[in-house]
């Protein structure tokens, strides 16, 4: 829903190392994938290839006539913007010509909404007290094919806290403490003594976030009564259920995963932000959709697409299925 605008604490841009860390690629490699031409071709290929034409057509726009000139310039705005051929439609798609046809990098996407909201975002009082400057309902598409992930390089991404947290929603977990027990205190705020006893969860275990996330993927229906409880069996499996489906029923409309539990919302340390996402298949392709409620811009945002692209990823591939594309709704 609210998008928020970034808070002052946010840092932008990442050192090269940081950058290679965070991707697991060399400067080489990241170039590779972002840009979808290895340095090899790019080596071999001369000015004249890499926009389109052949030396031979550049040749002849050297003297002749002003047709063969316009000709030899590379093509029409025609055939620069919508060329028919396949593959340069599929170059364009999937981001390999960057900057050559003048495509604009995704990430511009999440940069060109917070200017948006900055200059025109609605001022609105929120429960912390902050005030945020929000929209409603803008989107974004970032490509998973050819090795391109969505990780944000303009802003700085906890990626080890992306996959440890995801791998903990996986696993069903609604124990803050095994995160925070290997170096990722972001549910340490709320899952706190002082937090839970003024949250009216005086009864509960220090770490304890009552059904979020994890038990509402895994155990959607079941009875919550702690974080230690064994819920093996109850409820839905909604992760489960969706690869299912996937595999026996990929044109299937139904495969949607809700952390949007309303009977347990009550019993939650925070309600679900990111609470729902929806799977697609096509041409072989596995792409996701999530939808936010609430989308705090400077930091939940970036985090949470690099999250849900990964959890495709990871379901692509025990699926059989190449990936698509992740789309962010908030």
């Amino acid at each position: 829903m609210p998008l928020t605008s970034i808070t002052n604490q946010e840092k932008y841009g990442n050192t090269a190392t940081e950058t290679e860390e965070i991707i697991g690629n060399t400067d080489k490699e990241t170039e590779e994938i972002i840009i979808g031409k290895t340095a090899k071709k790019r080596k071999s290929n001369t000015d004249e290839e890499i926009i389109g034409n052949t030396a031979k057509k550049t040749k002849e726009s050297d003297g002749n006539t002003d047709k063969e000139n316009k000709e030899s310039d590379g093509n029409t705005d025609k055939e620069i913007n919508g060329n028919t051929d396949k593959e340069t439609k599929e170059n364009i798609d999937d981001v390999k010509v960057l900057g050559v046809l003048g495509v604009r990098h995704e990430e511009y996407q999440y940069l060109d909404l917070i200017r948006f909201l900055l200059k025109q975002g609605h001022s609105k009082g929120d429960r912390t007290g902050t005030g945020t400057l929000s929209t409603f309902g803008p989107q974004m598409k970032f490509s998973l094919r050819n090795g391109t992930f969505p990780l944000l390089t303009t802003k700085r991404v906890f990626w080890r806290g992306v996959v440890e947290e995801l791998l903990w929603f996986i696993r069903g977990s609604t124990n803050a403490s095994e995160l925070s027990d290997k170096g990722v205190h972001i549910w340490a705020p709320n899952s706190s003594r002082a937090f839970l006893d003024g949250a009216g969860f005086g009864d509960r275990e220090e770490g304890d976030l009552g059904p979020v996330y994890g038990f509402q993927w895994r155990h959607t229906g079941a009875k919550y009564t702690d974080m230690k409880a064994d819920y093996t069996g109850q409820g839905v499996d909604q992760l489960q259920k969706i690869i299912d489906t996937i595999k026996t029923n990929p044109d299937d409309r139904r495969m949607v995963m809700s952390a949007w539990n309303v009977t347990d919302i009550p019993l939650m340390a925070l309600p679900p932000c990111h609470c729902l996402c929806q799977f697609y298949v096509a041409d072989g392709e596995l792409s996701c959709q999530l939808y936010q409620r609430s989308a705090d811009m400077g930091l939940g945002v970036p985090f949470n697409i690099a999250s849900y692209a990964l959890l495709t990823c990871m379901v692509a591939k025990v699926t059989g299925l190449k990936v698509g594309i992740a789309i962010s709704l908030s």
